[in-house]
């Protein structure tokens, strides 16, 4: 199941930038509010149905926790009011060169709390920091020869 959604993700995030292309019109919060209920209900489903978790763990959560997810939640919060505005005010195509900054800012996070990582993700972060740079020299070599 954890391997159907891990392949599912990029189909599932391609279909909620549709979408929130096409909500241009409605309230930044409106989009924001429809996608965050989806997501809990969605997990709240998984959890109620699969055999070897409960909602147990909620009480074993001490208030260090439960200020990282409300922290957590109000920045997913501001993440999608952004995108939804920005969606709102400039062309897809210019934006889908900062689709990967979410990734950065969880490396980011993962490196400062010591995760450890295996070869299969760190081939991965090389390779999207190799051809991330790439595109940065491009652009910036490419902007560069356009302004002379």
């Amino acid at each position: 199941l954890a391997v159907v959604a891990l392949c599912a993700q990029p189909f599932l995030l391609a279909g909620g930038m549709i979408a929130a292309r096409k909500m241009k019109k409605n309230h930044p919060m409106a989009q924001t509010c429809y996608t965050n209920l989806l997501l809990g209900l969605v997990s709240v489903i998984g959890v109620a149905y699969y055999d070897h978790v409960d909602f147990s763990f909620i009480s074993e959560l001490n208030g260090w926790s439960w200020l990282l997810i409300a922290l957590a939640g109000l920045f997913t919060i501001f993440e999608n009011t952004a995108k939804f505005m920005a969606f709102r005010y400039e062309e897809a195509a210019k934006l889908q060169k900062l689709a990967f900054l979410p990734n950065v800012w969880n490396f980011t996070i993962d490196v400062f709390k010591h995760t450890t990582f295996g070869a299969m993700q760190l081939t991965g972060f090389i390779a999207l920091f190799a051809f991330y740079s790439f595109e940065l020299v491009r652009f910036y070599y490419c902007e560069t020869q356009s302004v002379e």
